[in-house]
């Protein structure tokens, strides 16, 4: 009975291994799934795109003029860009008056000292203005200006002279400043 048991043994588990022989891929259709499981999973070099820095602008320049009533006072750089700046002109009056600035360059052989000493409003035939600027209302007015776009400039220092109308009808002078070098 032993020598029978063992006869039914080996059978059932020559069975149990023919049948999963059956359910099993054939030797080729595990050589191609595994093929293309290693293509699937074959490792790459993630691509990361190498960063390029580029610089923040330089912020641009502001001049700050303010007319306070019968004063005039400047405030910024004495340096400028050869490029892009702004001025910034506040007016604070009691009441409505034309006010305003040039911005101007002068011949060679003059300087803020000639400007400041001349007496009258009307212009020097050795002062060139740039742009003038006249406002009648108070508050803030910002002016944009691109030195490289004017066909009449080369680069000389800045100037700028601020005025005011008085009662009287007659444009009083009520500051000079400069030079404002200009950097290329």
């Amino acid at each position: 009975m032993n020598r029978k048991l063992r006869l039914q043994k080996t059978i059932h588990l020559t069975a149990t291994v023919m049948l999963l022989a059956a359910c099993a891929p054939s030797p080729q259709v595990i050589q191609t799934a595994v093929a293309k499981t290693e293509a699937a999973w074959t490792p790459t070099t993630p691509s990361t795109p190498t960063p390029t820095l580029t610089p923040n602008p330089p912020p641009t320049p502001i001049l700050t003029l303010t007319i306070n009533e019968m004063e005039c006072s400047l405030d910024g750089p004495m340096s400028l860009p050869y490029g892009e700046f702004m001025i910034k002109l506040v007016i604070n009056e009691q009441k409505t008056t034309e006010s305003g600035y040039a911005l101007a360059r002068l011949i060679d052989g003059k300087t803020i000292e000639d400007l400041k000493a001349w007496p009258t409003m009307k212009q020097p035939p050795w002062l060139i203005v740039i742009d003038g600027v006249h406002e009648m209302a108070g508050g803030s007015h910002i002016y944009s200006y691109n030195l490289r776009e004017i066909p009449t400039y080369s680069g000389e220092p800045l100037f700028i002279v601020c005025a005011r109308m008085t009662d009287s009808g007659d444009t009083t002078k009520l500051g000079a400043f400069g030079p404002i070098e200009v950097r290329k």
